[in-house]
């Protein structure tokens, strides 16, 4: 996720980790949030949550059902969140 505000980016990823946490079934982990690198890009401020699991339909359920739920959260509007399926770095 990224935003132009970083206390806006960061309290929408701990609060969607948190969303995330409350809905892992048995075998999914979270790791994060943590600031994205580089944490800064075109001065729009990252950070990133990753989700871990076997199954990826459950995955992908999960974390569709936390972002929406996020959508109403405040300063939401201002946060891009975007989700990567099977990223190939998380450095970037």
């Amino acid at each position: 996720m990224s935003g132009k505000n970083p206390a806006d980016v960061e309290g929408l990823a701990r609060r969607l980790a948190q969303e995330l946490d409350k809905r892992l079934s048995p075998g999914t982990s979270i790791l994060g949030p943590a600031p994205a690198f580089p944490a800064v890009v075109a001065r729009r401020h990252r950070w990133h949550i990753v989700i871990k699991g076997r199954t990826g339909a459950i995955l992908r359920d999960i974390a569709r059902k936390a972002m929406r739920k996020m959508a109403g959260e405040p300063g939401a509007s201002r946060v891009r969140v975007s989700a990567d399926v099977d990223p190939l770095n998380v450095m970037s």
